[in-house]
């Protein structure tokens, strides 16, 4: 940090995210894939498969600091078949940092159909540039092609089963943050966040600005109290009208209010 330069405050999102393949939580079979992968690092691509806020992206950042890696993000919208075409020369050359490149496609699914095609050949056996991971990451597969599918190493980063964990990861941050042990519902945040660590990560960030104070829930009002209420305010609306017209016959007839 140079001097004079501000230095802001963190999300929680931000401060607390994972920067090792084992920091993650929730993720145990890609997670495991991944340690695995490393002991013996070679030439593949993945496809990260999952719902957002799942950790997708971070986890293809702390897979690059583990090789090392020098890293290639192109996010999909740029993702054409002149990128593609740019990256295959790139990687042929040695790598300027790290012994790998590694090439991250965010949401790979709305890359252009010509930059899938390119892909189909650049990640077969025959072509793929040396010393490269290919790291895909995509919500769903309706719109990639069986091909292009068939060509890469799919990890799931599901939801199912994070809960228990993802409770006991914010109950720790609660404390490191507020000092305090209790206060709040964490499993109630996670499921609201159903099992986005990120969401739930902002949803936590909340709960500490507002010191743990529960929300207030608007207060259901019945309907024969919702009846009353317009009927006295027809009622005071109609007291006002016949004491307005009195007053202006009053004045017209010349007799004081």
């Amino acid at each position: 940090m140079k001097q004079g330069d501000i230095e802001f405050p963190k999300t929680l999102a931000e401060k607390y995210q994972p920067q090792a393949v084992g920091d993650f939580i929730g993720i145990e079979r890609p997670r495991a894939a991944l340690a695995s992968f490393l002991k013996a690092p070679h030439p593949a691509a993945f496809l990260f498969l999952g719902p957002s806020g799942t950790g997708k992206t971070t986890m293809a950042l702390a897979l690059a600091r583990a090789l090392p890696a020098e890293v290639h993000h192109v996010p999909s919208r740029e993702c054409d078949l002149e990128k593609v075409h740019d990256l295959a020369r790139l990687c042929h050359y040695f790598p300027w940092a790290g012994r790998f490149h590694l090439v991250l496609i965010d949401e790979a699914d709305q890359m252009t159909h010509a930059a899938q095609l390119a892909f189909l050949s650049l990640l077969d056996a025959t072509a793929f540039p040396p010393n490269t991971i290919f790291v895909f990451t995509a919500n769903a597969t309706d719109l990639i092609e069986p091909r292009f599918l068939s060509r890469c190493l799919t990890l799931n980063f599901g939801t199912v089963g994070i809960d228990q964990a993802l409770a006991h990861f914010l109950a720790g941050i609660w404390r490191k943050e507020t000092g305090r042990k209790n206060g709040i519902n964490f499993a109630a945040i996670g499921k609201a966040a159903d099992g986005n660590v990120r969401d739930a990560l902002m949803k936590l960030e909340l709960e500490i600005l507002a010191g743990g104070v529960p929300e207030e829930k608007p207060k259901r009002v019945s309907a024969p109290a919702i009846r009353h209420a317009i009927q006295t305010i027809y009622q005071e609306r109609a007291a006002k009208a016949v004491a307005t017209r009195n007053r202006r016959i009053l004045e017209a007839a010349g007799v004081p209010a």
